[in-house]
């Protein structure tokens, strides 16, 4: 009997239970609607499944897993358990399709005998044996009810054995340890898939599956967490082969929820991925640019990928409108082309995901046209744009991009060790300052796409001679080329980095610089490698190639290359001209030198043909050599569609070491003047050579001039105008009254001339005498109000040559801690806070404490005015003065030292400072703007509570230190004496209570106080718009100094306030941390000073829940 019972048991645990099948996506409960679904909403992505379903049927033992085991290891096979899991899914919607269940079965079976799963040609490679286990584990979970009892267990023996021999490899191959590679992302998605389907299918062996379950959700976790960083949605291998990555990501995040509780949707680079997804699209919608290894095409996906995110992330129907153009795409091209079973893998995903309740909107009016991806280096234009639309990129990004690059110098993470050990960007491309180009949806400039590292299939510069190349001699290139995969371990890969400088648009035009010099290796004794880029119309790009050498370089000369895919180039004169033949239209490059007499630009080309597994590695070239002049060398290339007329002049004036200037005139068109400063590290430099602090601008002949990276009109908030009129009211008023006066005296004049009447002479005098006395007192009273008060703030009223100079105050926690986030290893701006750094600030360090004195000065003092002096004007004399040489003054110093024409920058957070903001403008002598952040009452109120300040001790201190300081020449402010009387008068006030009320006095103080600032030199922000929009606030706040925002800044202050990692504050977390009373005690106290900044109350219904 018992021997029964344990046969009985056994017997239940091979055969399992019918009813738990499937249970990976969906239950048996759902079956009925997925099949309705079939012809009705999910109709387009049926028939791509039928599609596969009949090629399948009609050569089942060349799509399927053949049984000849030899045959099925003999290559590269994960295209049989890519087919799998769709065909058994089709064969789910479909049960009465015997056919389609044969061949699933048969095909099964065949993986069932199989002794391994490896490819013999890579047999330490899991990869392919891992498509094979998730599409068999899929398999097994969608025809269970179909398997007799003996499959069942055959089978199931089968996913044991080869999940267990992954999980083995997993602790000790290199991917077990990495993150964010489409290795580690396929592997562990196949583990953890078959781990859960064996922990919920059989009791042998749910011990040991959860122990593979828990491992693989734990690694997965943190290439998630490593993602974090990662601010933009790219992916370092592109959108080829990082769609491999993201195929399994989205899986295990749907697989995360279902079946382990946890919530991953709401992580920011998820929000992100459909914008990197819409930018790398070309136009037309059906390929993609060739970042890291990519086909012209995308890999896996990315249907299934965007409807997951419309399902489950974004609810906006952008991605299911992405989704189903290039489905329809893939349906208009399905007869005349065969499908690859990358791209049919995910056809059971896409159609389990999709949801039709999320109507499809396009998303190209909401999207701007120019899209910068700040972590990845990457720029684009008119990306998914319709077919006709004129596309640009431009690459220029560090190793596996910006947010991994710092994570891995920084030790962000403990497990995030190194490159070698944490890493894998092989997939990635020596393609720093590269750019493709289609002038009206047609390719001029393309990639050569996935293939062998090296820098002239990128369109980038290589240089000669070099003795140390590993390849092509004499020529080098970046740094890891030369091999199948990016060479990322070699020595001097650890600092490889380049970056996009700038990048915007205006009026039309698009303007993008990038410097590449530590991406080639530093025996090549490269300074500068900097590449700007002019998108002047929709048929014409202007590039110029600015290089610079250190004195010992022994380089002698540069190629640069450019490519097309599709036709090849035609030299016409090897010293300035080249044509491309696309669709019987001619498309010309032009390139000059600063000397065109003299010039030793040779143009060849020439033809690359490498055929690789995807055979797709073909294309044409044109290389143009110069030699190197010394120390500089500057070269602009002329790229005109066919739709551009032809060139007059074409010209290169250096004008300046620091600069130059591009002349391009068209015949019958306009004429355009390019500027560039190349000395672009330097701010005073862009300011003398530019006129203004950005990199580069375009002067139209007789039309317009435009200032790239400047926004000329910045959002300001209501009080922000507010506050920064008030000067000029009393002008108007003045000029309303005399204008008047005027119109009064002229109707009277004509009144008496036209009846030539006789006027009384005295009347007369007496008239003019009367007017004279009432208005020119009021006009002097106001010219003197409004000198005096211009007087005292000692701004200038027109824009003066120097660098200007900024000052942040803001509360406690209500604003500069982002503030100085943004600006942290910003070159262009060198900033301390004051209070805490080690620059000599001892007199003013008791400014630091946020609740010191108060007082609203007038009158100077000395010895903190002299410091805020020097500071703004020459702080170079303050590391002099230091005693302490810490650490922290070393970076200082070396930092000022290496860019002395930076923009200086103080930030304080100390509550008083916000109060003396004009009184630092009239004692530091130097164009300084002045921002003053705010933050909603009951966060700050909050957010204060949680740092445990002992608010009374604090309150005392103040009320003490006021009555001390404010005498002479010094004043109380008004607003601080009813919280004086609040916190005097017997009346115990809860801490929230006080806090409220001194939010709303110095607020109230600080927006009189500060009303008197001039608008050029004066903006007030508010901390929820920094958090919500910190793009937009980010630029405004470097607009305002006369910055272009730099992409590394966007990268940084996007990281402040979106990324996980670095815990960033909750706009709204107020609303849980405050009970419903305190929050009513606080709108009360602070309602009208909320109401003038913005702020609403919260609604009665918020209250009584």
């Amino acid at each position: 009997m018992i021997l029964g019972v344990l046969f009985f048991a056994c017997l239940v645990d091979v055969n399992g239970d019918s009813s738990l099948h499937p249970m990976l996506y969906f239950t048996s409960a759902d079956v009925a609607s997925l099949r309705s679904k079939s012809t009705t909403t999910h109709a387009p992505i049926f028939t791509r499944l039928k599609i596969l379903v009949d090629r399948v049927k009609a050569s089942p033992t060349t799509l399927l897993a053949p049984t000849d085991w030899k045959k099925f290891g003999s290559r590269w096979n994960e295209e049989y358990g890519n087919r799998l899991a769709p065909c058994a899914f089709y064969a789910l919607l479909r049960p009465n399709d015997k056919k389609i269940e044969e061949h699933v079965i048969k095909a099964m079976d065949n993986m069932a005998a199989y002794p391994d799963w490896k490819v013999a040609p890579s047999p330490l490679d899991e990869v392919p044996i891992c498509h094979s286990l998730i599409g068999f584990v899929s398999a097994y979970d969608f025809i269970y009810d179909r398997l007799d009892e003996k499959r069942r267990k055959i089978y199931m023996d089968k996913i044991v054995h080869v999940t267990a021999e992954i999980y083995d490899r997993a602790r000790k191959a290199w991917w077990g340890h990495s993150y964010v590679q489409n290795h580690v992302a396929t592997n562990t998605i196949a583990l953890l898939t078959s781990a859960i389907l064996v922990v919920k299918t059989t009791t042998k062996h749910a011990g040991v599956a959860t122990t593979w379950r828990n491992f693989a959700a734990a690694h997965f976790r943190r290439t998630i967490e490593v993602l974090n960083l990662v601010v933009d949605g790219s992916m370092d291998e592109g959108t080829g082969y990082g769609s491999y990555t993201t195929r399994s990501l989205t899986q295990y995040v749907f697989l995360m929820q279902r079946h382990m509780g946890v919530n991953l949707t709401g992580e920011f680079w998820l929000q992100q991925y459909l914008r990197f997804t819409l930018g790398t699209t070309l136009p037309g919608r059906r390929e993609i640019i060739g970042i890291g290894d990519s086909g012209a095409t995308w890999f896996y996906g990315p249907e299934s990928q965007l409807v997951f995110l419309d399902a489950f992330v974004l609810r906006n129907g952008y991605a299911n409108w992405l989704a189903s153009r290039v489905r329809q795409w893939r349906l208009d091209v399905a007869s005349s082309s065969t499908t690859n079973a990358m791209g049919e893998s995910t056809l059971h995903t896409e159609y389990i995901w999709y949801d039709a309740s999320v109507p499809e909107r396009s998303p190209l009016s909401d999207f701007d046209s120019l899209q910068r991806f700040s972590d990845a280096g990457l720029v684009t234009y008119n990306g998914a744009a319709d077919a006709d639309k004129t596309f640009f990129s431009f690459k220029s990004g560090p190793l596996h991009g910006r947010g991994v690059y710092v994570a891995v110098e920084n030790h962000t993470f403990p497990w995030l060790t190194s490159w070698r050990g944490s890493l894998n960007p092989g997939h990635e491309h020596p393609d720093q300052n590269s750019f493709v180009f289609y002038p009206r949806g047609k390719p001029f400039v393309t990639e050569a796409l996935y293939g062998p590292k090296f820098t002239f299939l990128n369109n980038a510069l290589t240089f000669r001679p070099s003795r140390a190349t590993k390849c092509r001699a004499p020529d080098e290139g970046q740094l890891g080329e030369c091999g199948k995969w990016l060479d990322w371990k070699s020595p001097g890969m650890e600092r490889a980095w380049a970056d996009v400088v700038t990048a915007s648009r205006r009026d039309g035009m698009v303007f993008v610089a990038g410097e590449a010099a530590r991406a080639y290796h530093s025996h090549l004794k490269l300074k500068s490698v900097y590449r700007a880029t002019y998108l002047l119309c929709d048929d014409v790009l202007l590039v110029v190639d600015h290089v610079e050498t250190k004195p010992d370089s022994q380089l002698e000369s540069m190629n640069a290359y450019f490519h097309n895919r599709q036709a090849p180039f035609r030299i016409v004169d090897r010293r300035r001209r080249a044509t491309l033949n696309l669709d019987d239209e001619t498309y010309y490059v032009d390139w000059v030198t600063a000397n065109e007499e003299e010039s030793s630009a040779n143009g060849t080309t020439g033809l690359y043909d490498q055929p690789r597994g995807g055979g797709f590695i073909r294309t044409h070239f044109l290389n143009i050599s110069f030699e190197l002049d010394f120390p500089r060398t500057r070269v602009a290339y002329l790229f005109r569609g066919a739709g551009a007329p032809d060139v007059r002049r074409f010209s290169l004036i250096v004008d300046s070491s620091i600069g130059v200037t591009v002349v391009v005139d068209f015949v019958g068109r306009q004429s355009y003047r390019a500027k560039l400063v190349t000395d672009y590290r330097s701010v005073q430099h862009r300011l003398d050579y530019m006129g203004f602090l950005g990199y580069g601008s375009v002067d139209v002949i007789d039309i317009e001039s435009v200032k790239f990276g400047i926004e000329l009109n910045v959002t300001e908030t209501r009080e922000n105008k507010r506050a920064t009129s008030r000067l000029g009211d009393g002008n108007v008023m003045m000029m309303i009254s005399l204008l008047l006066a005027v119109i009064i005296m002229t109707g009277v004049a004509l009144f008496y001339f036209k009846r030539k009447a006789k006027v009384d002479v005295h009347c007369f005098v007496v008239f003019i005498f009367l007017f004279c006395f009432v208005s020119l007192p009021l006009y002097l009273y106001q010219t003197r109000h409004a000198s005096s008060a211009m007087e005292r703030l000692k701004v200038p009223t027109s824009r003066s040559p120097l660098v200007p100079a900024l000052f942040v105050a803001s509360l406690p926690n209500a604003g500069v801690d982002l503030v100085a986030a943004l600006v942290t290893n910003e070159t262009d701006i060198f900033h301390v806070r004051l209070g805490s750094s080690p620059l000599g600030d001892a007199d003013v360090v008791y400014l630091k404490d946020g609740y010191s004195e108060a007082c609203e000065w007038s009158r100077d003092h000395p010895r903190i005015g002299d410091w805020f002096r020097a500071y703004f004007t020459r702080p170079e004399s303050l590391f002099k003065s230091t005693a302490r040489q810490t650490a922290e003054w070393k970076a200082l110093k070396a930092l000022r030292w290496e860019h002395p024409g930076s923009i200086v920058a103080l930030l304080s957070d100390g509550q008083n400072m916000n109060l003396k903001l004009p009184w630092i403008v009239n004692r530091t002598g130097s164009i300084l703007h002045a921002i003053f952040f705010v933050r909603d009452p009951r966060a700050w109120v909050a957010s204060t509570m949680k740092s445990a300040v002992d608010v009374e001790s604090k309150l005392k201190s103040m009320f003490e230190s006021l009555h001390s300081h404010c005498n002479v020449g010094t004043g109380y402010p008004t607003e601080y004496k009813s919280l004086e009387e609040s916190f005097r008068d017997g009346k115990k006030l809860a801490a929230h209570e006080l806090l409220a009320t001194l939010w709303k006095a110095n607020t109230e103080a600080a927006l009189r106080i500060n009303a008197a600032l001039p608008s050029s030199n004066y903006r007030l922000y508010r901390f929820e718009d920094l958090m919500r929009e910190p793009v937009r606030i980010a630029t405004a706040i470097y607009n305002f100094v006369g910055l272009p925002l730099p992409l590394a800044a966007e990268h940084r202050i996007l990281q402040a306030t979106r990324s996980d990692v670095f815990n960033p504050p909750r706009v709204d977390a107020w609303r849980k941390d405050l009970g419903a009373n305190a929050i009513a005690d606080v709108e009360r106290i602070c309602e009208k000073t909320m109401r003038k900044l913005g702020y609403s109350r919260t609604p009665l219904s918020d209250h009584l829940s």
